[in-house]
């Protein structure tokens, strides 16, 4: 599938591509990443010893890839790199374990670049909607019957104290 149908697709289904921002490789994944997953946040990096060694979208940002330098045991003592690569909704596609981790950078994105050039994205995309379509619908059914079985005083009430919310919002 051409990368152009992909991110024109994630886009028509309201879903928001990466971009190419910024200069500092930490910063770059932190805005890229933020809202979507705590991987890159500063206490996280801070607690596993991490540094952002890489950070770029990939696919026309449908995907963003980082490589990471991490220490490779608790004392800090040995360092290693790999690549971990997010989908738009900030889950990891891939992430080798630490045991499986490279002494570079680039030795890390090769290994990353092999394994994707057997990944459909397409594919991969299609069943993470399909899935979050079956979580809301089930959410639905249960909403729907927590509302059946409430007394409708009480529904009328807490729906009211939503839309007065939103109004004090406006």
């Amino acid at each position: 599938m051409n990368q152009d149908t992909l991110r024109n697709a994630l886009v028509c289904a309201g879903l928001t591509p990466y971009y190419n921002h910024g200069i500092n490789l930490t910063i770059k994944a932190q805005n890229a990443l933020s809202g979507r997953t705590y991987y890159v946040d500063p206490g996280n990096l801070r607690f596993h010893y991490s540094r952002i060694t890489c950070a770029r979208p990939i696919s026309m940002g449908a995907f963003y890839l980082i490589v990471e330098s991490c220490a490779a045991d608790y004392e800090n003592t040995r360092r290693v790199f790999r690549a971990v690569c997010f989908d738009v909704f900030g889950k990891v596609v891939y992430r080798p374990d630490l045991d499986a981790s490279f002494k570079s950078t680039e030795e890390a994105s090769k290994a990353f670049y092999k394994h994707w050039n057997n990944f459909n994205e397409a594919a991969y995309y299609a069943e993470e909607l399909k899935s979050k379509t079956l979580e809301a619908q089930r959410a639905e059914t249960i909403f729907n019957q927590a509302l059946k079985e409430e007394k409708p005083s009480l529904v009328d009430s807490i729906l009211q104290n939503a839309l007065n919310e939103v109004t004090l919002a406006e």
